[in-house]
């Protein structure tokens, strides 16, 4: 003979703590997880927050394939490099993943 029982699940809140944007900004936890591509994270965080100022001051990504944009994105990424945390800094970047970027930003 079977019962008439009832099971109800019960889930409890699970508190979780994040870092305020503008710390994950400044010193980001980025994990590789393509280790053929090493670092590759970290400079693609960096080419981004150049993307950012370069739009903050002009108004406009830069233009597709334009090679003036492109150095001006790789040498605002050699700055914010210069000036970034440990987990983020390079000894070296990659000044054609940093170009592929600012090239193709904008579509």
């Amino acid at each position: 003979e079977r019962g008439n029982a009832m099971a109800l699940q019960v889930k409890n809140p699970l508190a979780m703590k994040f870092l305020s944007l503008e710390e994950s900004l400044k010193a980001p936890q980025i994990i590789d997880c393509d280790f053929g591509k090493f670092g590759y994270p970290q400079q693609l965080f960096l080419a981004m927050q150049a993307l950012h100022r370069f739009k903050e001051s002009r108004n406009a990504l830069p233009k597709p394939w334009d090679k003036e944009d492109a150095n001006e994105i790789l040498r605002i990424t050699q700055k914010i490099n210069e000036e970034a945390s440990d987990s983020v800094k390079q000894s070296e970047l990659n000044e054609n993943l940093i170009r592929a970027v600012a090239f193709t930003a904008s579509g």
